[in-house]
């Protein structure tokens, strides 16, 4: 029987690096990689970086042949992360890949987060303009279609 190859491969780095980035001592993730068994046969990853509490503050995304010759796709990112006194997200944006107009990139999401006194997530507003990336998944009761 012949032994088939995994259609996905995943790793995570946290105090030894492949390519670019910082190692992280203290349990923090510092890198991620991924690899499907299809005609694109690039690694991909992203290496994070943190502020002083811990709390993530971007992602930036590579790609390559292989995990030593990587090189930083600008095109694929999140930052801006902003977050309150009680470390809730405030704000985040995310770069990619525009669906109507390839191949164009752009902001997917530019959100804006709201808490009640609780700390209880109220709503999430995505400012961003691009049209194919809209923000589908968090329902705040405040549109009808929610």
């Amino acid at each position: 029987m012949e032994q088939q190859k995994p259609l996905f491969n995943f790793k995570i780095n946290y105090n030894t690096l492949d390519g670019n980035g910082t190692p992280l001592y203290n349990g923090n993730i510092a890198q991620t990689f991924w690899k499907t068994d299809s005609q694109d046969k690039n690694v991909r990853g992203y290496t994070y970086e943190y502020d002083p509490l811990n709390r993530i503050m971007s992602a930036n995304s590579y790609e390559g042949t292989n995990l030593n010759g990587m090189a930083m796709n600008t095109e694929y990112k999140v930052n801006a992360i902003t977050y309150d006194k009680n470390g809730n997200i405030l704000t985040l944006s995310r770069y990619g890949a525009d669906d109507n107009v390839v191949p164009s990139f752009g902001k997917w999401d530019d959100l804006t987060y709201t808490y009640d006194g609780g700390n209880k997530l109220m709503k999430v507003v995505d400012n961003s303009t691009s049209g194919s990336h809209r923000n589908f998944g968090f329902k705040d009761g405040t549109n009808p279609r929610d």
